[in-house]
């Protein structure tokens, strides 16, 4: 071990190796690497970065090390470490909120780590030179080579370069309100060069589902789970040993007493009259239930000393801000926002965001989100280069199926 020509087995030692040196340098310096570069700076160290790998390959291109870095043990063992870190992006929270052990190592903000830094370079470094040495005497047959490795190669580099360049800023707009100002993630203010006025939120909910909950924690048990069904006029359905129907549906109803009325005043809330028959011992209850809104407490049915009988909370199916948009141009026009369909605005991508989840649908709070990722182009062209490098591998191994045939 550890003679050249380097192996799976050294490369594989090299990539985790870094990996833990990662891991420690983010445990003692836990803040360092909390601000990716921004703008012209990620542009410069870029550049730099560009270079150098140029210039490692025509002035070191005989070197053992050098040739080692763009094998395919080197190019394996770095995409393995990579594909794992990303795994964990994935499946742990990255927002800080785990254990302040779990947090110091890195593992709840894996883009700004130590350890994601030191395996995107092992992993740009390697594949950076593996293209320069595969293209520095091009030759037609390298060409679907070039667009799907120089594509991959430029997405990272996006990615990586490009963090600090991102901006997901949130706007918390009443109804009435004119606001020109918006939120990062750390609570700072931001002025901004246009401006949205809240006519009006819209929201339509679902009804709620019937469901037996634990008197003990009002939790929903597992066993019970799939027998939950949507609350609706003149439904008969069975949940465990209750039989329950449904007797009156309202969708905008008050409390009084231990009755229900339908009335739309603010902080009415879904009311449902049940009646509910034990089909182990014919017992027989009524009455109604309902989630409760933010001016009312949830009302339930008790079945026994173990469990109640319910209504979850309504999702919503739909909602919708109508607003007017302003610039500083000058512009004016009115606008309907929507979920999953963004507007875009003085280059920025504006979605809807949320709405206040405590006041249900009779918020008057709409919550906006703004992006600006000026990396993105760069990322589609590293997209587009690998697709035509897929389609140009098929078509040349396509032909030469058939020349053989």
């Amino acid at each position: 071990m550890w003679k050249f020509p380097w192996k799976f087995r050294e490369s594989f030692a090299i990539a985790f190796g870094l990996l833990i040196i990662g891991f420690a340098l983010e445990f003692i310096t836990p803040q360092v690497l909390q601000n990716a570069l921004e703008y012209p700076a990620n542009v410069i160290v870029g550049s730099a970065f560009i270079l150098i790998l140029i210039n490692i390959h025509f002035i070191f291109h005989s070197n053992k090390l050098v040739k080692w870095l763009s094998s395919v043990p080197a190019a394996i063992s770095a995409i393995t470490v990579l594909a794992l870190l990303t795994l964990l992006i994935g499946f742990i929270p990255q927002d800080n909120s785990m254990g302040s052990f779990i947090n110091r190592l890195g593992f709840t903000h894996l883009l700004q780590s130590w350890p994601f830094l030191l395996i995107v370079i092992y992993f740009q470094v390697i594949l950076g030179l593996t293209i320069v040495r595969r293209l520095s005497r091009p030759r037609l047959k390298d060409l679907s080579f070039g667009f799907n490795h120089l594509g991959l190669w430029i997405i990272v580099f996006a990615v990586a370069f490009g963090r600090g360049d991102l901006k997901q800023w949130n706007m918390y707009i009443n109804e009435g309100e004119t606001v020109w100002y918006a939120y990062d993630g750390k609570r700072n203010k931001h002025n901004m060069d246009f401006a949205f006025k809240l006519k009006d939120f819209k929201i339509e909910q679902y009804n709620p589902k019937v469901a037996v909950f634990s008197a003990e924690d009002y939790s929903v048990p597992k066993n019970y789970k799939d027998a939950m069904f949507v609350a609706e006029e003149n439904i008969r359905q069975k949940i465990g040993e209750w039989q329950i129907k449904i007797d009156t549906v309202y969708n905008y109803a008050i409390r009084q007493n231990k009755r229900f009325f339908q009335n739309k005043m603010e902080g009415s809330s879904f009311a449902t009259f049940v009646k509910v028959k034990n089909t182990d011992n014919g017992n027989t209850k009524q009455g109604w239930i309902s989630p409760g809104s933010f001016r009312m407490k949830p009302t339930t049915l008790k079945l026994n000393s173990n469990y109640i009988l319910g209504l979850t909370k309504p999702e919503p199916r739909r909602y919708s801000s109508e607003m007017i948009l302003y610039t500083k141009e000058g512009v004016k026009k009115p606008v309907t926002l929507e979920v999953n369909q963004p507007i875009s605005v003085n280059g920025w991508k504006v979605y809807q965001q949320g709405f206040n989840e405590k006041k249900g649908r009779w918020s008057r709070l709409t919550i906006l989100q703004i992006v600006k990722d000026p990396w993105l182009p760069v990322v589609y062209t590293g997209v587009f280069m690998l697709m035509a490098g897929a389609v140009m591998l098929f078509w040349t191994g396509r032909r030469k199926k058939n020349y053989e045939l």
